[in-house]
């Protein structure tokens, strides 16, 4: 029996990481185009480029993020913690007991695996997406001249179209430079109530929880991306109601760049038949965020990456940072 699971862990991990890498290269480079260079995701495993001042780290597994500058050293332990404790997706491990499950099935280790890398490869994208999401609103929202806030005014406190072109104003003649909007899905349906449902074109998925509109795209004079991020909105309390967050984000607004392995682990027991093995992802981040530098906390979540504490305005003008907000209720 434990040849046997080791044979079908190295199938395992041949086919984990030829469809982890084949799906990270279609969806990154799709994502990219439709984001019109306001968000650029890079990939050095695919695309050839390798981050080299990263100020976090970030394992899938669990969303943990680390400093990469840190004097402390991130130890093979702490590795082991952070990165087998929260296994969530199906796919991701492998024993002699799910083996005789998949065969009982008729389920062949490639198509288990395969499925495996391909949803690895689309959580990833989703993660990443959200960190450059959560970055953006808190060096966006660093400046009081650089957002439209009418979540508090008594009328006309919904997103709008006259109350998003209000949000660009802050521009000034740098209005036009935006190469993409991202907003709340609660934003963007009140928009779309505007402006009549009849002129409503179709949406576009281009990454998991990652919409295009259509129609607004035209309106507005940029693409639009739908997400329900968390750090897009704010929760109501006893004396405000919920607020939403809508970016206008510049051409290069912030990139992150990544390097990273799909590693195979095993969880050593004496006994290897039952020994489950993991694979995942693992991978090095360097954010940039156009106009700010980073000064938040070690091992930063998204909440904290959407801090405006968490960054210094380096640029002199709002003209010269990723772009500007509407915030609404």
């Amino acid at each position: 029996m434990a040849q046997s699971l080791l044979a079908n862990l190295a199938d395992l991990e041949r086919y984990v990481q030829v469809a982890y890498y084949e799906e990270i290269a279609e969806k990154y480079a799709y994502f990219n185009a439709n984001s019109n260079g306001a968000i650029t995701l890079v990939n050095a495993s695919v695309q050839g480029e390798t981050p080299t001042n990263g100020f976090f780290a970030v394992n899938t597994s669990n969303g943990g993020r680390r400093d990469t500058t840190a004097s402390s050293a991130y130890t093979l332990a702490g590795l082991v913690q952070s990165t087998f404790k929260s296994i969530v997706l199906p796919g991701y491990q492998l024993d002699a007991t799910s083996v005789s499950a998949l065969k009982q099935r008729g389920i062949s280790v490639e198509s288990y695996a395969t499925n495996a890398g391909a949803s690895m490869a689309r959580n990833q994208l989703k993660q990443t997406f959200s960190a450059a999401v959560s970055a953006l609103v808190g060096g966006i929202l660093k400046s009081s001249s650089s957002y439209n806030d009418v979540s508090t005014a008594s009328a006309n406190n919904t997103a709008s179209i006259s109350n998003l072109v209000d949000a660009k104003k802050k521009f000034g003649d740098m209005g036009d430079s935006f190469a993409a909007l991202i907003m709340h899905s609660k934003a963007y349906y009140d928009v779309l109530k505007e402006i009549g449902a009849s002129s409503v074109s179709a949406q576009t998925q281009i990454a998991q929880g990652v919409m295009l509109s259509g129609k607004l795209t035209d309106i507005l004079g940029c693409p639009v991306l739908i997400s329900d991020c968390t750090t897009l909105t704010v929760a109501a309390t006893s004396a405000l109601p919920a607020y939403y967050r809508s970016l206008f984000v510049v051409g290069g607004g912030v990139q992150i760049k990544e390097e990273v392995t799909v590693p195979m682990n095993s969880d050593l027991r004496t006994d290897l038949q039952n020994s489950p093995i993991y694979s995942l992802v693992e991978y090095n981040q360097e954010l940039l965020l156009k106009g700010m530098s980073y000064a938040g906390a070690d091992e930063p979540s998204d909440a904290t990456l959407a801090a405006t504490a968490s960054w210094t305005q380096a640029a002199t003008s709002i003209k010269d940072i990723a772009g500007v907000a509407l915030i609404s209720q």
